[in-house]
């Protein structure tokens, strides 16, 4: 391989692993955010019977 592409893997692999980290971030997120409606849904039809 040329350093020239040596350089470019390089570059992908840092933006692979950051875009990892990126879905990684956004799906704990999205498990937090089901939580919490999870348990106001479960407290509004607690309520409402």
């Amino acid at each position: 391989m040329e350093a020239n592409e040596l350089k470019q893997m390089k570059e992908l692999e840092e933006e692979n692993a950051r875009l990892k980290s990126i879905v990684a971030n956004l799906a704990l997120e999205n498990d937090a955010v089901k939580n919490v409606l999870e348990k106001k849904l479960g407290r509004l039809t607690t309520n409402n019977k």
